[in-house]
Formats: C-alpha cells, sequence, structure tokens
C-alpha cells in the first residue's frame, strides 16, 4: 500500500458506509479498528492484510477517526489470531462472498485452459485473469501465494493435456520413424543435391537453420520435409494448439539433444515430437515459397539494373548532341545543293554520325522485351536447377478459378520436369491465362513453316512470375505452411455468421469499392503532401546515386528522460564502476544459466569455459544494441574467464537472474 493519501481520494476509498459502521459498532476499540481495516483493505485491493506494517498510517488514521477510536488501540491485533480469522468470515458474510471450493478450483482450472491461456501463457497475466474470475463468481481470493501456485500448476498441465491427445493418434509407423530419427536417423530415399554423408536426416538436422539459399540447401530442406511427411502428421491433430505453445515446444525440443528426448516417457516423447515436426514442417515450408518470391524479385531486379545500365552507357555515347545536330542544320540549309560527304562529312565525321544513329535505335528498344532476355539468361544457368525441387515439395491451392490455370501450369511443369523438348505446342499447356500480353511475344515463337510455338525456358520464367503475384495476394496459397496458408484459417471462426460486428469492430467498410477509393484518396493526399513538402525541406536531399537517391539528415537527439537520468544516478550511486557485464558475468558465476543453453549440433568441441565467454558477449552484444562485430573486436573479450571483479553486486545480479529464470 503507497504510504501517501491524497483527502479526495480517502474520502473516495476509505469512507466507512453506515451499515459498516452498523457492523463494526459494540466491539472493542482494537477490535473495532481492526476489523474496519481489514473490511476496507479487502474491499479497495481484494485481498485482506497480513501485518499491520503493510498499512499506510494515514489510512489507519483516517479510520480510526471515524471510528472515534486512536490509531494506537491496533497494538495488539493480530490478523492472523483466532479473533482476526473470525473477523474475515463475518467481512466475507458481509459482502456476499463464498469461500473457494474444490469444485470452484476446477471450475477455474477448466475456465483458464479455454479462455486464459490459450492466448497468452504468462504467469502473472494468468494470475490477474484468475483474480477476475473470482471476482465475477463472487467468490473469495485466496492467499497471494496459494492462486500462484495453482495457476502455475494449471500452466505446467496445460500443454500435457494438449499433447496428450496426440499420442494416440499416431500411427505404430509414425513412431517408429521418430525413434529412428533419434538414433540413425532416416535415409531419404530419392538422391537429392546437397545430401549430407550417408543421405540421412537426423533429429540434430531437422532443428537447423539451412543457412544462405542455394542449390544445396534447397535440396537439404526438401529431404527434411520428404522425411516429416513419412510421419502422416495433419493440421487436425494441433488444430486447438496454439501458435505460441508449438513455437515454445520447438525450441526447447530443438536446443535438446537426442538422448535428452530419448529419456522421457513414450507418451510424452512421441507428442512433443510430433509437435516439434509439425512446426519445422511449416517453418520450412514458408521458407521454401519465400525462396521462390526472393528468386524471381532478384530476376526481375537485376536484369532491370543491367538494361538500365546498358542503355544509359549508350545514351552517354556522343557528347554534345545538341551542338552538331544545329552544325548539321545549319549546314544543309547553307549547302541544300551539295552533297551531304562535301559538306557534312568534314566538319561533323562519318564515325560521329553512326553513334548518334545507333543511340537512337538503342533508345528504341523494346525495354520490356531487353528485360525479359535478360532474366532468361540468369534463370537458365543458375535459377532453374532449384525449380523442380521447389515444385516437387510445395502443394499450391487456390479458391478462385482465376488462378487455376497458373495451377494447372505449375503442375505440368512439375509431372513433365524429365522433358527434354525445347518447345511445346501451343494447345498443351495453358497460356491465355498464364501469360500476359506484354510477354507473349516473349514466350510465343514461330518455326520456319509459321507455326506457332512455346518457348520452354520463357514459359517456365512467366509461370514464376503468376505464382509470385498470386502468393503475394495471397489468391494462392500452399498446403502445411504457416505464413502462407490459406487465409480463411486466419478469420475468426464465427466470422461468416458475425461478418457485420466484425467489419464493425475493424472499422471498414463492407463495400470493397468504398474501401478502395478512401485508400486511393489516402494515398493522393500523402502524396501530394510529400510532392509539396520535400523541395522546400533543407533535411532531405535529392542525389543521383542508384542506391538510397533520398538522403536524411539525422534527428537530432532527444533529452534523456528525467527518471531515466534519476534511475542512472541511482545505480551508479550504489554500484560505481560495475559494469553491465560484471553483472551478466556475475549472475552467470551465481546461477548458471549458460549452462541450459545447447547446441542443435551433435557434439561440442569448444572449451565449456571459452564457450561461456562467447555465449555472454554475444548476449551482451545484441541486448545492449551494441552489435557483435564491436564486441568481438573490443578490450572485453578474452577477460570474462578470469576472477570476477569483488564489487558489492550481489543485489543486482540476484535481480537479473530472477528476470533471466
Amino acid at each position: 500500500m503507497k504510504p501517501l493519501w491524497s483527502a479526495e481520494v480517502l474520502a473516495e476509498h476509505w469512507t466507512l458506509s453506515p451499515k459498516e459502521i452498523t457492523l463494526i459498532s459494540n466491539r472493542t476499540p482494537r477490535n473495532r479498528v481492526g476489523l474496519a481495516l481489514q473490511l476496507k483493505v479487502y474491499q479497495h485491493d481484494g485481498r485482506f492484510p497480513r501485518r499491520t506494517t503493510h498499512v499506510s498510517p494515514t489510512v489507519l488514521s483516517y479510520l480510526a477517526e471515524q471510528l472515534n477510536v486512536s490509531p494506537g488501540d491496533l497494538v495488539g491485533y493480530r490478523f492472523t489470531s483466532r479473533t482476526g480469522r473470525y473477523h474475515r468470515r463475518e467481512i466475507l458474510r458481509f459482502l456476499g462472498l463464498g469461500v473457494a471450493t474444490a469444485n470452484d478450483r476446477r471450475r477455474l482450472k477448466n475456465w483458464l485452459i479455454e479462455h486464459a491461456i490459450p492466448g497468452d501463457s504468462h504467469v502473472k497475466r494468468a494470475i490477474d485473469a484468475a483474480v477476475q474470475w473470482f471476482q465475477r463468481e463472487r467468490i473469495a481470493l485466496p492467499r497471494d501465494g496459494e492462486l500462484a501456485k495453482f495457476v502455475r500448476s494449471v500452466i505446467r498441465e496445460y500443454p500435457n493435456e494438449l499433447f496428450g491427445t496426440i499420442g494416440s493418434k499416431l500411427s505404430p509407423a509414425a513412431k517408429m520413424l521418430m525413434d529412428g530419427l533419434l538414433h540413425d536417423g532416416w535415409r531419404c530415399p530419392v538422391k537429392l543435391p546437397g545430401q549430407r554423408g550417408d543421405g540421412r536426416v537426423r533429429f540434430r538436422h531437422l532443428g537447423a537453420h539451412p543457412g544462405p539459399i542455394t542449390v544445396k540447401t534447397v535440396g537439404r530442406e526438401v529431404a527434411k520435409l520428404y522425411c516429416i511427411r513419412e510421419l502422416g502428421l495433419t493440421s487436425d491433430l494441433f488444430r486447438d494448439i496454439p501458435v505460441r505453445l508449438l513455437a515454445r515446444n520447438a525450441e526447447r525440443i530443438a536446443s535438446a539433444r537426442p538422448w535428452e528426448v530419448r529419456r522421457h516417457p513414450s507418451a510424452t516423447r512421441y507428442c512433443t515430437l510430433a509437435a516439434f515436426c509439425w512446426h519445422r514442417h511449416q517453418a520450412i515450408t514458408d521458407a521454401l515459397v519465400d525462396l521462390i518470391m526472393l528468386m524471381v524479385h532478384q530476376l526481375k531486379r537485376r536484369a532491370k539494373g543491367r538494361v538500365d545500365k546498358k542503355l544509359l552507357k549508350d545514351i552517354r555515347r556522343v557528347r554534345g548532341k545538341t551542338r552538331i545536330l544545329y552544325k548539321i542544320a545549319s549546314l544543309a540549309l547553307a549547302h541544300p545543293e551539295q552533297k551531304v560527304k562535301n559538306v557534312i562529312y568534314p566538319i561533323v565525321g562519318e564515325d560521329t554520325l553512326k553513334d548518334l544513329v545507333h543511340e537512337y535505335e538503342s533508345g528504341e528498344l523494346d525495354y520490356d522485351q531487353e528485360v525479359f532476355r535478360d532474366m532468361r539468361r540468369s534463370y537458365a544457368h543458375h535459377y532453374r536447377q532449384v525449380l523442380p525441387l521447389l515444385l516437387s515439395a510445395l502443394d499450391f491451392r487456390c479458391h478462385r478459378p482465376y488462378h487455376q490455370p497458373v495451377l494447372q501450369a505449375a503442375a505440368w511443369l512439375r509431372d513433365n520436369w524429365s522433358d527434354s523438348r525445347r518447345y511445346l505446342p501451343l494447345d498443351e499447356v495453358p497460356v491465355d491465362d498464364v501469360v500476359k500480353r506484354k510477354w507473349r511475344h516473349c514466350v510465343v515463337e514461330w518455326d520456319q513453316q509459321g507455326i506457332a510455338r512455346i518457348n520452354r525456358i520463357s514459359y517456365e520464367i512467366v509461370v514464376l512470375q503468376a505464382l509470385h503475384e498470386g502468393l503475394r495476394c495471397k489468391e494462392i496459397w500452399v498446403l502445411r505452411a504457416f505464413r502462407h496458408r490459406d487465409p480463411s484459417e486466419d478469420l475468426p471462426v464465427d466470422f461468416a455468421s458475425n461478418r457485420a460486428a466484425h467489419y464493425e469492430s475493424l472499422e471498414l467498410p463492407r463495400d470493397a469499392g468504398a474501401f478502395v477509393q478512401k485508400l486511393k484518396m489516402a494515398m493522393t493526399d500523402a502524396l501530394k503532401t510529400l510532392d509539396k513538402g520535400l523541395p522546400h525541406n533543407a533535411q532531405v536531399e535529392i542525389t543521383d546515386r542508384p542506391k538510397r537517391a533520398i538522403k536524411v539528415s539525422p534527428l537530432k537527439r532527444q533529452p534523456d528522460p528525467p527518471n531515466l537520468l534519476q534511475l542512472k544516478a541511482d545505480v551508479f550511486k550504489g554500484w560505481d564502476g560495475t559494469s553491465l557485464l560484471d553483472v551478466l558475468k556475475e549472475t552467470d558465476l551465481r546461477v548458471g544459466f549458460t549452462e541450459a543453453l545447447h547446441s542443435v549440433a551433435q557434439r561440442e568441441s569448444l572449451d565449456p569455459k571459452v564457450l561461456r565467454e562467447r555465449l555472454l558477449l554475444c548476449l551482451y552484444g545484441m541486448g545492449t544494441n551494441t552489435g557483435l562485430k564491436r564486441v568481438a573486436t573490443s578490450e572485453q573479450s578474452g577477460v570474462l574467464c578470469e576472477t570476477p571483479p569483488k564489487v558489492p553486486i550481489a543485489r543486482l545480479s540476484t535481480m537479473v537472474s530472477e528476470q533471466l529464470i
């Protein structure tokens, strides 16, 4: 309880009503002030006080004044005595509150599991939700320690109850494959590029990051997908499990060693492994979809950059074009009947005229066609190697018939990849709804007999671009993905029946035209504001650089908040000369939290002291935004394994360790 109270707040929260005075009267002064104190504290905080020292003297004096007693009469009153417990029962009867029973605890547990814990399993927020439940149900709150212990037990049991239903639905073959992953691994039946050693996928490989996406890493990721699909997992098994819980389970399992997972009971082991594999399947699928989108984006961006550079070079080939054209026009007007070779060539020169013609012709080239040709060269020499792996690993879907031809084209490429024909008949694959009009002349060619045919490689590029556009707007989605999943799964369960209520809560119109018009108006106003303000803004500069053409001056440093300055002063006063890195090291020496950080590799070859030093430096560099490069090159590197300095930081290190735990 805060020590200071204003007169207005005291009158609002700590004034006794006539009914309350009637309840308290006819008692000794000590019992009157004790009963009144317990009553008002419970009404204000929702809990009974445990010690008189927890009560503000201002509040105590205000209550004693209303009862015509002295605050000193509270001496000798014990909240935990038999009289104090009797007074608490009287207060609960007066307020109409019941005492929590075993049935109430079961109801609270079911309510927490259904409403509070799935969205957020943080202990403090779950306790706050439980307090609100007690208030709604008109039930007296238990003690703080009992409620916190109960909520923590529910949070611990919640994953076991959810995952417990998964183990019974797994097939014996899936369980055998999980055991094999923890021992010898799973051998991929298909030879894929980038496979390690004997081509086996082991447990430690599933949680490892792929690194830079290349042909080899794509093959490894596809092998992981094939391995997980052998388990026969479906989205129905994990429909009721929150995404955050799946992510936390995956992080915990990925950092564990195989022998640590094997020692768990079989039911727990199979459930957690199944959830981990499903989470990794979604993450790998999303990564492969991102690769398709990145590949198309890089193809187009790099091709445009090379074509722009080429055109700019051709344009700048002839200098002083205006002066040269003026000379040609003057000579032609002065000597209209003479030969060009005798009049113009001696002044301008034949080579200069050829450069002018070449510059004009290069400027008149079809820009889109040049970009497509450059894209085709890059795709055929590099990116085409990973396309069969991506098409075989991803299952594209859509709801609207407009994008069905794109999926049919992707399915044809996947099923006929071994076909080595360079050209395809015009009626063998969908063209009209896949190839845009501006790319049609690049895809459709004519042979010597005048028969139209499709260039195979150009058609593949167009299909990739169509997939890219559909994935960006989520008209095309991928089965068993998370970020690129079916858009209907993002909607609330009752969206179809309560569509109007959801639109109203989002403050969006149900008419698509009105929404688009409003968005256009907002963008137009923003562009007008930018157009008017940019030329007169001294902090912004437009440069000729191909990258970062808009240069913005850095903002001026804002003054530090007064509370932050006071906090820094207090910390420096108590722990003078102690850096945050020393606090982090002292915390690890007392708690040993770095021992809980394991590598996803099969073994660790670094010395434990060196590994601990590097972990602490990494945490310090990322946590303070100093950066790993600056930490690695600073003087702090290499000194953490020495004897810790004897500074009075026990209290601060304890606070840090509590936060880390």
